[in-house]
């Protein structure tokens, strides 16, 4: 389940994910470092499992985007944590409903940015590899000369120290024989994505 640290508030926020009996989950908590707190606002996502969070430091919001319900249904809402509540953005333009994307801030666009995952159901999934960047309005596409395969289930944060979206590894697909997992690294930086040599 997607996690994001808010850092005006100082607390690490969850949201969703499955529960027992694999059944999405609704429920919203917070880490202060020494207790788990659960929040109830009365407005909040749709249960659901598989969906990208992060922390826009521009507007100080953690940003929720996508997953898949219980019914298969795919996602494509944007929400936003503002410490009480959640609050539904309708943005101009959103990327194709997806699950099992990754999203991270992005220090060089001041904008949260999201990659891969898969618009497709079970048992057939066709994983991405389309970047997009939300700047609390609309989505747009980042295009670049060179993308990392498309995948799902991968890892991404921003390293401070190099100005940077460090992306790595994932699973090329959810069902054998396409899910085997990925061990590779790249970089999202202000000119495109380069591949890093481990």
């Amino acid at each position: 389940m997607p996690m994001a640290f808010d850092e005006a508030r100082a607390e690490s926020v969850l949201f969703g994910g499955w529960g027992p009996g694999q059944i999405n989950l609704d429920d919203t908590w917070v880490w202060n470092g020494a207790t788990w707190t659960q929040r109830t606002p009365a407005v909040r996502p749709s249960p659901r499992r598989h969906h990208g969070m992060a922390y826009d430091r521009a507007r100080q919001r953690v940003v929720l985007y996508g997953g898949v319900m219980d019914n298969g249904t795919i996602l494509g809402d944007t929400w936003e944590w503002n410490g009480v509540t959640w609050n539904q953005v309708t943005p101009i333009a959103s990327p194709p409903s997806r699950w099992g994307h990754s999203l991270a801030w992005d220090g060089n666009r001041n904008h949260v940015v999201a990659f891969g995952g898969t618009s497709s159901g079970y048992p057939n999934s066709t994983v991405r590899n389309d970047t997009w960047s939300f700047n609390g309005t609309t989505w747009t596409p980042v295009t670049t000369a060179v993308l990392p395969p498309g995948r799902l289930q991968h890892a991404m944060t921003y390293d401070e120290s190099r100005q940077s979206v460090l992306l790595h590894g994932g699973l090329v697909g959810h069902v054998a024989p396409q899910n085997y997992a990925l061990n590779d690294t790249w970089e999202l930086t202000a000119s495109g994505w380069p591949p890093v040599s481990a």
